[in-house]
């Protein structure tokens, strides 16, 4: 992890997700917040199978407004 990284404070929990995504596929969904410094998708341990949640660890967050947010 790079210097500065706080899981706790830069981590986000991301429900409701479509189970064919990928690291790369909900990285690149949160990139427009901000770097993205790892994306860690639960699985289910005997299946390998996606749980449709993930866990986006953000290098730098950006402050965004619903408003525009409904614009991007």
């Amino acid at each position: 992890m790079s210097e500065g990284l706080v899981p706790s404070r830069s981590t986000l929990y991301v429900g409701n997700l479509d189970f064919k995504l990928t690291n790369n596929d909900v990285a690149k969904l949160f990139e427009r917040f901000g770097p993205v410094g790892k994306v860690t998708i639960v699985k289910d341990p005997t299946t390998r199978k996606s749980k449709g949640v993930a866990f986006v660890l953000m290098a730098k967050i950006r402050r965004v407004t619903l408003k525009q947010l409904l614009l991007q």
